[in-house]
C-alpha cells in the first residue's frame, strides 16, 4: 500500500486533494496540519491525523517515518 504525507491537511487544495485521493484505495494518507480538531477524519481506517507545524523539524520527522522515498509535492502559496 502506497503512503501519502499531506502538509497544511486543512487547507483548500489539501482538502481537494484528499478527498481525490481517497478514491484510490491503494493509498493511505498521512494529514499533518497545526489543529487537529479542525478537521474530521474523512476515512479512519485509511487515514492517520498530526498534529503539529512544518517548522518543528522533530515533530515531522515523527510523523513521517514511512514516508521517505520520491514523491510529488504540491505547494500553495499564502497570499
Amino acid at each position: 500500500m502506497t503512503r501519502v504525507l499531506i502538509l497544511g491537511a486543512n487547507g483548500q487544495l489539501a482538502r481537494n486533494t484528499t478527498r481525490v485521493l481517497l478514491d484510490d484505495p491503494g493509498l493511505t494518507l498521512t494529514l499533518y496540519l497545526r489543529q487537529a480538531g479542525r478537521l474530521k477524519n474523512p476515512a479512519p481506517d485509511r487515514v492517520t491525523i498530526v498534529e503539529g507545524d512544518v517548522l518543528d523539524a522533530a515533530t515531522l520527522r515523527h510523523a513521517t517515518p514511512r514516508h521517505a522515498g520520491p514523491g510529488c509535492r504540491l505547494c500553495q502559496s499564502r497570499g
